[in-house]
């Protein structure tokens, strides 16, 4: 596409320390995939946690949104699959949820209800180059990273954030160029990047970056 420049994205999560606990049971939940879903659609998501064996329902705070456990707890009781149904006037932000399981009652963690359209990433197959967007992904060992292609013009401004579905993971956002060098045409060279220098339990973790691309692309 001409006066358009293809960049990569790459996501990186970096994982905090995590004390060992006991093994009485004690419920919990730490993530959910995907962690944002769109007004007016149902989807599936998986939640995971510890001892949510004989998880029957989910139980959202505030209105317009709703979960059901359809089928078994996996994994030995370490995740557990949901359908979440939100309705077309749901307000849009972050809402609270648990697990009720046979043990007991979870913790809360949430899930973000947005306006924008939600894209799984086994479903991003070429350059992205209409925004917003949301992609839901995972990441499954510290380290691990996820790479997107976007198409940008030259002079356009586009801000990329990176949230996390758990406390203990900490992403941040790399962008890259493919503008080569003189011994390889096709390297991708880094334009931007951004990450919190420290990870402190209780803060956001959220990577969040603005770039303007240059016109020269």
């Amino acid at each position: 596409m001409a006066g358009r420049t293809a960049v990569a994205i790459m996501v990186v999560a970096v994982a905090a320390l995590c004390a060992e606990k006991s093994k009485e049971l004690d419920p919990r939940i730490s993530a959910i995939c995907p962690v944002a879903g769109q007004r007016g659609t149902t989807f599936d998501a998986e939640i995971r946690g510890s001892d949510l064996a004989g998880a029957r329902s989910v139980v959202f705070e505030g209105q317009g949104i709703a979960g059901v456990v359809p089928g078994s707890v996996g994994d030995e009781g370490k995740s557990v699959k949901v359908r979440v149904t939100v309705a077309a006037d749901a307000a849009p932000g972050r809402r609270e949820f648990r697990v009720v399981t046979a043990n007991g009652v979870t913790n809360k963690i949430a899930l973000d209800v947005v306006t924008d359209r939600v894209l799984d990433e086994a479903g991003v197959s070429g350059p992205l180059a209409s925004f917003p967007a949301i992609i839901a992904g995972r990441l499954a060992q510290p380290g691990e990273s996820d790479a997107f292609w976007i198409e940008v013009a030259g002079g356009e401004t586009l801000t990329f954030e990176a949230v996390s579905g758990a406390a203990s993971f900490d992403p941040s956002v790399t962008l890259y160029e493919q503008s080569g060098s003189w011994f390889d045409p096709l390297r991708l060279n880094r334009i931007a990047f951004n990450d919190e220098p420290l990870h402190f339990p209780g803060l956001s973790n959220s990577a969040r970056l603005v770039h303007r691309f240059s016109r020269g692309g």
